[in-house]
């Protein structure tokens, strides 16, 4: 109570004032800019009454939250369920924070929610395909998926079969993926999802195949809101969400989430032959890829040493740019009615895992990522907005 008296009391001095006394950065040797103004007087008084709904899950018991979707009647066919289980272990398996942020989700969205999931994994791993021969896979597995994602609009909107004489499953390999299958269920049994926002992150998905690296930051940029910012508008469409500002939010908040994931595992992507750093900023700060250390190995504690200080700037300048779109998407988040706001809140938590990354690399003077920052970060951060009444990333 007394850090919120505080926050509300710098909150009515002026805007100069406001810079100065309300920005954590200061002390840094390499600190971030200054919160605008409007944003930090948006977090102080951020209404109580919009925060009501938003963080009650968080007292629901784990083993309830791990009976993922268990009042959805569409899980009682024996295949559906089989699928859906899949889905939930490729997230878990391969998107720790999803997985986490789809455990809090309303009982009637984790279909939806993990087949997105699922399909995004899916179709984002094809770029490690590596062919020995001429033909070229990557691009033979993204249109198998475009594919599949088209098939399931059509048989959604009784293309395929007037009379349900064809097997589906027969004709089409594709409704035999357990992905596919959730995807399919969760189209015709749930809120309208946009064809043209597939095809977008499909498009977005199948153009970046043969990137190793962005030439311009607006690359970068354009990437995680093609691909990341159209994924939360999907979540947001089932939960029966098209709005634009809550567009204008998911299109800043996938920015800030894609370079967060970017940063957090540049070594791993550097080991991949994928430069996360784009040239132009590469080339300014005076960097190398050969200034990225290796990734650590499975056990490995923190691994100290000096880091070259023009990898710090490279990544200091992307980590800027980050994280201004993820402070623009929390500020839009905040302008939104309170009703909107309880509605969409839920499937936005994965914007903790981009504040948290953006933390961290401050802490460490823009070296590196300290350990796992969602998994141990969410049950403080959630009680700690709720105290605030801040927002939910």
């Amino acid at each position: 109570l007394n850090s919120f008296t505080k926050v509300s009391t710098n909150a009515l001095r002026s805007t100069s004032s406001l810079n100065r006394s309300t920005t954590r950065f200061r002390s840094r040797s390499r600190p971030f800019p200054a919160p605008h103004a409007s944003a930090v007087m948006a977090a102080a008084f951020f209404p109580l009454s919009s925060r009501g709904t938003v963080l009650t899950r968080s007292c629901v018991p784990l083993r309830r939250l791990l009976s993922a979707a268990a009042h959805d009647r569409r899980l009682e066919a024996p295949d559906l369920k089989v699928s859906f289980a899949h889905c939930v272990d490729l997230v878990k398996g391969a998107d720790r924070p999803a997985y986490l942020t789809g455990l809090l989700l309303p009982e009637e969205v984790k279909l939806s929610y993990f087949a997105l999931r699922g399909l995004n994994i899916e179709t984002g791993k094809i770029k490690d395909l590596r062919s020995r021969s001429e033909h070229n896979p990557q691009k033979a597995k993204m249109q198998w998926w475009s594919e599949a994602v088209a098939l399931c609009f059509d048989k959604r909107d009784g293309l395929l079969s007037s009379d349900g004489s064809i097997d589906l499953d027969a004709k089409y390999s594709q409704f035999r993926h357990p992905v596919v299958v959730c995807l399919s269920a969760a189209m015709e049994g749930g809120p309208t999802l946009t064809r043209r926002l597939f095809e977008i992150m499909m498009f977005e998905r199948t153009q970046n195949l043969d990137v190793q690296q962005y030439s311009k930051m607006q690359e970068c940029v354009s990437h995680g809101q093609h691909v990341h910012g159209t994924l939360l508008k999907l979540h947001c469409e089932s939960l029966n969400v098209m709005d634009d500002e809550v567009d204008v939010v998911c299109d800043h908040l996938g920015v800030g989430i894609h370079i967060a994931k970017s940063l957090k595992f540049i070594s791993e992507l550097k080991a991949a032959n994928e430069m996360v750093i784009p040239s132009e900023v590469a080339r300014e700060a005076g960097m190398t890829a050969d200034m990225i250390p290796p990734p650590r190995k499975e056990g490995e504690g923190e691994v100290e040493g000096s880091v070259a200080p023009q990898l710090q700037s490279a990544i200091f300048t992307l980590a800027c740019e980050g994280k201004e779109h993820t402070d623009q998407a929390r500020e839009r988040f905040m302008n939104l009615d309170s009703a909107m706001q309880n509605k969409v809140a839920c499937v936005l938590r994965e914007g903790v895992e981009a504040t948290r990354v953006y933390e961290s690399l401050e802490e460490t003077d823009f070296a590196r990522v300290k350990g796992e920052t969602f998994a141990t970060s969410l049950p403080i951060l959630m009680a700690k907005n709720r105290l605030l009444m801040r927002p939910p990333f």
